[in-house]
């Protein structure tokens, strides 16, 4: 069997089993968050993990992560988590079938002509998809691995995008233990912020379009 070949079914097989793992030890790995209030590289590290492999929305491990820490320090462990988890994958995807992948994206013109306007305004495409995170995150971390995006942009615009998501998952996780008329003014600050940076988003579009 080709070595190439043999690299990526062993990284597949290894990714299954971390999904399998998960699924099957999720209440136990929860419980162990929830239990590592003295152990911070212990959560960031599982944090890390439920973020490669998302088995249940990220929103709840943000959460659980600022009831035990706090907004602050809550919010900054599942935000360098989950971007430590997007450059996994990106290099997961660009090390292993960015080659492949390349010809085949090459072949379809929709998916070429959609593959070279994500290039030309790559990092306004990842940070509003990270600011209005509509599409799964890992179609945007495999993607942009398997495309020609330069890793300064990617990690650049994941950091800053994800960033305010993460405060207020770390922030509802934190409020819903003390005040929910203070979680609800959060909801209400993020819905608002969300709507600006979708206009935004809309009139950076039409501009491009152009």
């Amino acid at each position: 069997m080709n070595r190439s070949i043999a690299k990526k079914l062993i990284a597949l097989c290894g990714y299954l089993l971390l999904i399998l793992l998960l699924v099957w030890k999720q209440d136990i790995l929860l419980d162990a968050m929830d239990k590592g209030a003295d152990m911070p590289w212990l959560v960031f590290g599982l944090a890390i993990l439920f973020a490669l492999v998302p088995v249940f929305p990220y929103g709840l491990i943000g959460a659980v992560t600022g009831a035990i820490y706090g907004p602050v320090v809550g919010g900054l462990i599942v935000w360098s988590a989950s971007t430590t988890a997007a450059l996994i994958m990106f290099f997961f995807a660009r090390r292993l079938f960015a080659e492949q992948m390349s010809g085949y994206l090459q072949r379809h013109q929709q998916i070429e002509r959609l593959t070279k306007l994500f290039e030309r305004n790559s990092f306004l495409a990842i940070l509003f998809a990270r600011l209005i995170p509509i599409i799964p995150a890992a179609v945007v971390n495999i993607y942009s691995g398997l495309v020609r995006t330069p890793l300064w942009i990617f990690l650049t615009a994941t950091a800053l995008g994800k960033l305010p998501t993460m405060i207020v998952f770390a922030t509802v996780g934190d409020q819903a233990l003390t005040s929910w008329r203070n979680l609800l003014v959060v909801v209400a600050i993020y819905a608002i912020f969300l709507a600006l940076v979708y206009l935004i988003y809309r009139n950076a579009q039409k501009k491009l379009s152009r």
